[in-house]
């Protein structure tokens, strides 16, 4: 919540002025989620933005995995070495990918994504919960499926929030309950899990032009972390 207050805040100082940019950035330091919902629908309205769009969601939903970084770096430090290939390695397309779509855009018209200010008792506790709930399955998916009842855990999880599946992977490997690998690998599929939220809220909830684009981007950066897990 520290972290996204943080973000809110320089967001707040900023403005759209500054372009859509920094919009994007600080957004998917807020809320990825709220970033591509609302450029999605702007889009849906105004047809034209759909390269801003893409941009915004494209950089919205990378700020996740540097974000990832920070609460693994917190959490369990020993960890990190291991998560810095591949979520790094996404990273560094994703920003390929955005700079991309920025070039495409052609025009900056500094737009800024409605977000609400994230330091609020109810989304604290009510991400608590997640982060307990999540603790739980992921112990108990361990316990009675192995290694593949973490993934599933980690990829649904993934669907609807990154942080909590992060910080549960984070808080076994520290306890001794799952390997290093299995928590670095259970972290990038849900971060490919989310990032494939991202795509089907772009279809959802924006228009055609809009979902073809960040599929193609997000999907690439999919691709790269599957490949990672894979490997």
């Amino acid at each position: 919540t520290g972290l996204s207050f943080v973000a809110y805040i320089l967001s707040r100082v900023v403005g759209a002025k500054r372009g859509i940019a920094l919009t994007g950035i600080l957004g998917g330091f807020v809320s990825s989620t709220a970033t591509t919902v609302s450029m999605a629908g702007r889009t849906r309205e105004s047809p034209d933005l759909y390269g801003i769009g893409t941009f915004s969601i494209v950089v919205a939903s990378i700020a996740m995995f540097p974000r990832a970084l920070v609460e693994v770096a917190v959490v369990n430090p020993s960890l990190l070495p291991r998560l810095l290939v591949p979520l790094g390695a996404m990273t560094g397309l994703g920003v390929l990918v955005s700079a991309v779509a920025y070039w495409d855009s052609q025009t900056d018209s500094g737009t800024e994504a409605n977000l609400e200010n994230p330091f609020r008792l109810r989304p604290a506790l009510f991400f608590g919960a997640v982060f307990a709930i999540v603790l739980l399955v992921s112990q108990s998916a361990h316990s009675w499926f192995g290694v593949s009842g973490v993934y599933a855990t980690a990829f649904l999880s993934g669907l609807a929030d990154v942080d909590a599946i992060t910080l549960t992977l984070s808080t076994l490997e520290a306890d001794g309950e799952i390997s290093a690998s299995v928590a670095t690998t259970g972290i990038v599929i849900g971060a490919i899990a989310n990032t494939l939220t991202k795509i089907g809220l772009a279809w959802l909830l924006g228009t055609a032009a809009l979902g073809r684009r960040v599929t193609v981007s997000l999907g690439a950066v999919s691709a790269l972390g599957v490949a990672a897990v894979a490997l």
